[in-house]
C-alpha cells in the first residue's frame, strides 16, 4: 500500500508443483568367507510444472521463460527449418512476407531458416517462439558395485542423467566469430558456400544477431553416464596388524571422474545451474573436470 512508504514490494507470483519418485535398490549377490559381490542401484524422476502465473512485473524476456503447463525456466526458442543456401532462397522468402522481410533486413545465405509456426510469413518472436525443452532430466540417478576376495576390495560407482537439453555457453555462435577466443571444434561444422551440410549457421566475427537468437539448433542434449569413481583396499592381515600393535592397516587407491559418455557438445554435461532456476538454462563457464587419483593409508590403534 502507499501508507507503507516502499514504491515496490516482493510478492508471489505464481503457483508451482512438484511431483516425482525416487527408487533405490541394494542386493549382495554373494557372501562368503573369502569372496562378496554386492550391487546397488538408484533412480528419481522429477518434474515441476507452472499451474498459474501472474505476468504482471516481468520483463519480456522473463516472460518468455514461463508458461503455464510447462516447467519453470524452460528453453524457448525458434525451430529450425534449414540453412538459407542461396540468396534465390533467402529472396523467395521475403517475398512471401507481408512487408517484404521474412526476418531480418540482414538475413543472408547461410543463415538459419526458422520454422514460420503460424504461417503469416514472416518470423517474429511473439508469433513463432515456442517450447524446445527444458534442462530437467528425464530420470537420473546411480549404481556402484563392490567386489571383495580375502583381504582385497575393489568397489565402482557410475552416475547418470537421462534428457534435458541446455546451452552450451562456451559453443554459442558469438564466440565463434571472436579472433580473440579460442575455437571450438564444433567451428568446423558451421556454413559455408564450401560447407553447405554444415549443421551450424554461418559465423562472422563478432557473431550474428540472427543467428544468435535462441533456437533449437544450438541446444544440447544433457545425457551422459560418468564412471564418477574406483577404489581398490588392501587390508592387512590381523597376523601382521597384531605383530605390528596396531588394530587395522590399509592401503588405498583411488580415481575419481574417470570417464564421461555424452553428446553434450559442451564441456560438461552437469555443469549446469540449480533445475527450475534461470541458471539452468545455460552451462555456467565451465571448467573442465579433472580427472584425479590418490593414494591413502588408513590407520587404527
Amino acid at each position: 500500500p502507499l501508507e507503507s512508504g516502499n514504491s515496490n514490494y516482493v510478492q508471489n507470483f505464481a503457483d508451482i508443483s512438484n511431483t516425482g519418485i525416487e527408487a533405490e535398490l541394494n542386493a549382495e549377490i554373494f557372501r562368503g568367507n573369502d569372496f562378496g559381490w554386492s550391487l546397488g542401484f538408484n533412480i528419481a524422476a522429477n518434474e515441476n510444472t507452472l499451474d498459474k502465473m501472474n505476468t504482471d512485473g516481468l520483463t519480456t524476456s522473463e516472460s518468455f521463460s514461463f508458461e503455464e503447463g510447462k516447467p519453470v525456466w524452460h528453453q524457448r526458442g525458434y525451430k529450425v527449418e534449414g540453412i538459407f543456401q542461396t540468396q534465390a532462397e533467402v529472396d523467395a522468402a521475403n517475398a512471401g512476407a507481408p512487408d517484404g522481410t521474412y526476418f531480418s533486413a540482414m538475413t543472408s545465405p547461410g543463415d538459419y531458416k526458422f520454422v514460420d509456426l503460424n504461417g503469416d510469413g514472416e518470423i517474429t518472436r511473439d508469433d513463432d517462439y515456442t517450447y524446445l525443452g527444458t534442462s530437467q532430466p528425464d530420470y537420473f540417478g546411480g549404481f556402484n558395485t563392490s567386489i571383495r576376495y580375502k583381504n582385497l576390495t575393489l568397489s565402482a560407482n557410475f552416475v547418470y542423467s537421462v534428457g534435458g537439453v541446455s546451452y552450451p555457453t562456451e559453443l554459442g555462435v558469438v564466440s565463434f566469430g571472436r579472433p580473440d577466443q579460442n575455437i571450438w571444434k564444433q567451428f568446423t561444422d558451421s556454413w559455408t558456400p564450401d560447407n553447405t551440410d554444415a549443421k551450424y549457421a554461418r559465423t562472422l566475427v563478432y557473431g550474428n544477431f540472427d543467428n544468435g537468437q535462441p533456437n533449437e539448433r544450438e541446444l544440447s542434449d544433457l545425457s551422459y553416464l560418468r564412471f564418477q569413481a574406483i577404489q581398490l583396499t588392501y587390508s592387512l592381515p590381523n597376523s601382521i596388524t597384531s605383530k605390528l600393535g596396531v588394530n587395522d592397516l590399509s592401503f588405498t587407491i583411488a580415481g575419481n571422474n574417470l570417464w564421461t559418455l555424452t553428446d553434450f557438445e559442451g564441456l560438461d554435461p552437469a555443469s549446469i545451474g540449480p533445475a527450475a532456476s534461470r541458471f539452468s538454462k545455460f552451462t555456467q563457464s565451465p571448467y573442465p573436470i579433472s580427472q584425479t587419483w590418490s593414494l591413502g593409508l588408513n590407520l587404527n590403534f
